[in-house]
């Protein structure tokens, strides 16, 4: 029987990959370089990471109290209209999505009407995006709040709970390769930790991620990648309870 071959430096770049993210599946620390590897930086008083679950576990039986807790439906964010679950945002580029995104985003943080439908669940909104920085964003923030004549308590609510993440250096991946399998990276995990640790009435009601290429794989391997961001999107959907937009170009 011949020797298995030596392991080339790539494959044991992978297996160190592996073994770091069993060890965060397992609850111990020394995540720096998967922080690395989800495009996140690991300095100083950086929130460690949201558990990574194993790939699959037996199940456990429900209990009376789950099966009469069970509901049919997401909590409702937005009534008839939004739940916490994913969406995605499609229109030809340049037709206004980032803008009704920032205008949904209004309206959940100060409780506005979104086309006339309540607001069931007003809230902080966390709208990261890769293209445009966040001065530009802000800029078209305050024009957005002008053009709705917001009150001087709903501008003080806006300022508060629209946070605005600038993603623009590319460093910021939902998903990654793994063994030629595009799989979620770390950094759905780490954002779960950061906003759980803003406390109860600091988490998200809304995630917004614009576009959604960006936080890829790229272009190469699209299925895939929409696959693994949908998974990713999952992660912030059952851990915070929000909805997670995705505005592809």
């Amino acid at each position: 029987m011949k020797p298995n071959p030596p392991r080339t430096a790539a494959q044991r770049d992978d297996d160190a990959v592996a073994a770091q993210a069993r060890q965060i599946g397992n609850g111990h620390d020394g995540t720096a370089d998967l922080y690395r590897f989800g495009g996140l930086d690991p300095g100083p008083g950086t929130v460690p990471p949201a558990a990574m679950p194993a790939p699959w576990t037996w199940p456990q039986a429900a209990t009376l109290d789950e099966l009469s807790a069970a509901r049919l439906t997401p909590p409702e964010i937005i009534q008839g209209l939004l739940w916490a679950d994913l969406l995605l945002l499609a229109a030809p580029g340049g037709t206004g999505k980032t803008t009704l995104l920032l205008w949904l985003a209004i309206c959940i943080s100060t409780g506005r009407p979104f086309f006339g439908h309540p607001i069931l669940r007003p809230g902080v909104v966390l709208l990261v995006s890769a293209e445009d920085g966040r001065e530009l964003l802000l800029a078209r923030q305050l024009r957005v709040m002008r053009a709705m004549a917001l009150t001087p308590r709903e501008i003080e609510l806006c300022v508060q709970r629209l946070r605005i993440s600038d993603a623009t250096t590319g460093t910021l991946r939902l998903a990654t390769i793994e063994r030629d399998m595009v799989v979620p990276s770390v950094a759905p995990y780490q954002i779960v930790a950061e906003a759980q640790a803003q406390g109860k009435d600091g988490q998200p009601i809304a995630v917004l991620l614009d576009p959604a290429i960006s936080f890829g794989v790229g272009e190469g391997r699209t299925k895939d990648g929409e696959q693994a961001l949908g998974a990713s999107a999952r992660v912030l959907v059952h851990n915070l309870q929000c909805d997670g937009v995705f505005a592809p170009h």
